[in-house]
């Protein structure tokens, strides 16, 4: 296993830390992998008692505008004051959401499989970009800073980007930024029972908040962060943003209490997410004119909700990669397939994505 940076270093590592399975205006099936997903993380955090801080409080979905409340939901005053967004329109409570570390459970499994397996089972090589994939007869051989490796089958899992190493995918797969702010809740705030996501036009916002009382706080971005594929600077207008927004989507404080117009940010950073353009992951094997072959593979593209698509995912191409027919099947609309690309990029040169 290669790893660019540090282990866990991605759009993982902002750590935004929301386990929601999206499943309102969608095809069924697609809600009911990602429910399955849930269910399976919270199993598996439960069974291994891994420390990731998972706590499954639920979510409560905030609705900005009277259109959006059509198809619902909570309306009514005595409602919203419960879920503390007496400010919006409405909310949607859905029961089955989680707050996690997400940096950490990675990190248990990592150790885990380490521990677990000798070196030439499971290898992890931290600091080691791929710069070049070429394909040599029946293998394929890997270019690193480190020298060269060469593999009967590679799983390429680097989400937003992807195309550094298949350039087919370049306007399939999007890197987008992600910015988060640790913001300190206010002396006199009540801790939040749930999570709390909420979208405003174009630009949302998800807040969870940590058991030692940090508001984790992310979105708010603009869309200037869509195609811009490095972290390592924050943006001056979104941290603002984050600071700011509390005061008018989320009740922190007890009734009749005035709200902070603006919180302290304790740390700031950004990551970067794999936007998809039809909005669905790409798993399975890459075909030859997406400048893939016999052996190689992606899973990637998860749009910002990896938490509760990325783990049976990557199970998924795994069982595929051993050739079993495994427990694990993903939507038809995950597959990679040349016609899915083709779709996308016409779809995308006619602004419809």
């Amino acid at each position: 296993m290669l790893e660019a940076r540090e282990a866990c270093w991605g759009a993982a590592g902002r750590n935004g830390g929301h386990c929601l399975p999206h499943v309102f205006n969608r095809e069924p099936h697609i809600p009911r992998f990602e429910l399955a997903t849930f269910e399976f993380l919270q199993d598996l955090v439960a069974a291994n008692d891994i420390p990731c801080a998972w706590r499954t409080v639920g979510c409560v979905r905030g609705l900005t505008s009277p259109e959006a409340v059509e198809a619902a939901l909570v309306t009514d005053k005595a409602g919203l004051e419960t879920n503390r967004v007496l400010a919006l329109a409405g909310a949607v409570f859905q029961s089955d959401a989680a707050k996690c570390w997400a940096y950490k459970l990675v990190c248990w499994l990592l150790e885990d499989h380490l521990q677990g397996h000798p070196a030439d089972e499971f290898n992890l090589q931290t600091n080691t970009p791929v710069t070049q994939l070429r394909r040599a007869e029946s293998s394929w051989t890997l270019d690193t800073p480190r020298g060269q490796i060469t593999a009967n089958q590679v799983l390429i899992a680097k989400n937003a980007y992807t195309s550094r190493l298949l350039a087919r995918f370049t306007d399939c797969i999007v890197p987008v930024r992600g910015q988060i702010c640790a913001l300190e809740a206010p002396e006199d705030a009540r801790p939040l029972e749930h999570t709390y996501v909420w979208v405003r036009g174009d630009v949302d916002g998800y807040l969870i908040q940590r058991d030692g009382g940090l508001l984790i706080l992310g979105g708010e971005r603009l869309g200037g962060d869509k195609g811009v594929s490095r972290d390592d600077e924050v943006d001056a207008r979104v941290g603002r943003r984050l600071r700011r927004v509390l005061a008018s989507a989320v009740k922190l404080k007890p009734h009749g209490r005035r709200e902070n117009e603006e919180l302290v940010a304790a740390w700031e950073w950004t990551g970067i997410m794999g936007y998809s353009r039809d909005g669905h992951p790409w798993v399975g094997p890459v075909p030859e004119r997406l400048g893939g072959g016999p052996g190689l593979w992606v899973c990637a593209g998860y749009s910002r909700c990896g938490m509760p698509v990325a783990p049976r995912c990557a199970l998924a191409v795994a069982e595929m990669m051993l050739g079993r027919d495994g427990h694990v099947h993903v939507p038809t609309d995950f597959i990679v397939s040349e016609e899915r690309l083709d779709i996308c990029l016409v779809a995308h040169m006619a602004g419809k994505t």
